[in-house]
């Protein structure tokens, strides 16, 4: 009898030796990977599976499951970061995350940051439905299923580089016989193309050609404008009417440079052509506006602008009787845009400027308000067509002659 104890104990002992951490990572089966539509998934990351184990471990002094989740994301200049800690990654991109289970679906919200501050962030769901009969077994109460992942619960692995192969031995050659020497014709020589060539007289590896972001637009444009314009001094010179309204066809030029978060951009518009007029006498306008600032990133989606600059107006006429010439001030030009699709924005603009007759001040009832939307869609892969909408309203009085001017356009331009 006692030789047999002795051979359980050994068993026993021999067990414990080669399974220390059975307590710790007993495995409780699987859960599920869910990640979001493609739409809002970081680019270039990916997990190995939509099944993920679940392990019991310690957290706490309380045995909790965990997911065990393997990932890769291997993005030059490129990092991934998670409650605010980068996940480390070996050199072929692959990491371990150990996620704390503590209701039937968690969120996990992983973070990417580019070489230039640019941001992308992915939720994936993890879903355990063996989680509420485990709850159950050992008294634990869950939290909310729509928790989030908490900074201290996850442990960030870094898995380890894999070993190099060892060479295989060199084989050894047998004596051999002194060959019989024949003569062979000369093989005849391989035509290889320039291309070709070029590559086999370069060593290493051809590098992949990086294509940059654009930093300039330019987008020409044409539209429709309705313009309402008064001025008492019309009334001398059409039977008695102060105002006259117009349909014009406007021609639209901007140009926007946006090296990084700073932007500087330039509009101007000109009503090329009168289409109709409710009276004999016709008035175009001639205007453009320079600003620049500062974008801020709101989300992943929308960005916000704060831009300031200067603005200039100038109406002219066939006999120069009536209107008004040179008028310019600053501004303020916020702009919210929202990045709605695969290459579709949706941009609003807001604009104040207190105008004045030249260099000379004026009181700050002289300015014009302006506002707009635009609609921006890919035509090609270089080439994206722009539908907008636009409206001002412009005050001014010089030499106690007050004049108005009402504005709306609706046009379309090309942005290369």
């Amino acid at each position: 009898m006692s030789r047999i104890w002795g051979l359980i104990f050994a068993i026993v002992a021999v067990y414990a030796t080669v399974c220390p951490t059975w307590a710790e990572t007993r495995s409780l089966g699987a859960a599920q990977l869910i990640r979001p539509y493609s739409g809002q998934q970081i680019e270039g990351l990916s997990w190995n599976s939509r099944l993920v184990k679940v392990v019991s471990k310690d957290l706490d002094g309380a045995d909790t499951p965990h997911a065990e989740i393997l990932g890769k994301y291997l993005k030059p200049g490129w990092k991934l970061t998670m409650n605010g800690q980068d996940i480390p990654a070996n050199e072929q991109g692959m990491f371990k995350l150990t996620v704390p289970l503590k209701a039937k679906q968690r969120t996990m919200r992983i973070i990417a940051v580019g070489p230039e501050g640019e941001v992308q962030m992915e939720r994936d769901k993890i879903k355990f439905p063996g989680f509420d009969s485990w709850a159950k077994g050992n008294g634990v109460t869950p939290v909310p299923e729509t928790d989030e992942v908490a900074e201290n619960d996850v442990v960030q692995e870094k898995l380890p580089e894999p070993e190099p192969t060892p060479p295989p031995p060199e084989p050894v050659e047998a004596p051999k016989p002194e060959p019989v020497v024949e003569k062979k014709p000369e093989p005849t020589p391989r035509k290889v193309k320039p291309a070709q060539q070029a590559r086999e007289a370069t060593p290493g590896k051809t590098k992949r050609r990086v294509r940059k972001r654009r930093q300039v637009h330019v987008t020409p444009g044409i539209g429709f404008s309705q313009i309402s314009f008064s001025d008492p001094r019309l009334a001398s010179l059409q039977s008695g009417a102060t105002s006259l309204s117009e349909t014009v066809l406007t021609a639209k030029l901007a140009l926007d440079w946006i090296p990084s978060r700073w932007t500087v951009g330039l509009s101007a518009y000109y009503n090329a052509a009168v289409l109709k007029s409710s009276t004999e006498k016709k008035i175009q306008f001639l205007g453009y506006n320079l600003r620049g600032g500062y974008q801020f990133s709101l989300s992943r989606k929308w960005i916000l602008k704060l831009l300031a600059g200067f603005y200039y107006v100038t109406s002219s006429t066939a006999s120069n009787d009536f209107g008004f010439t040179n008028i310019t001030g600053p501004q303020l030009y916020p702009a919210l845009v929202g990045y709605v699709g695969r290459g579709q924005s949706i941009s609003i603009y807001a604009k104040y400027s207190p105008v004045s007759d030249g260099f000379s001040l004026l009181s700050f009832k002289n300015r014009e308000l302006a506002g707009g939307i635009s609609y921006l869609f890919p035509m090609s892969s270089s080439i994206g067509g722009v539908i907008n909408f636009d409206a001002a309203n412009l005050e001014v009085t010089i030499r106690n002659v007050k004049m108005t001017m009402s504005n709306f356009s609706l046009g379309f331009g090309v942005q290369f």
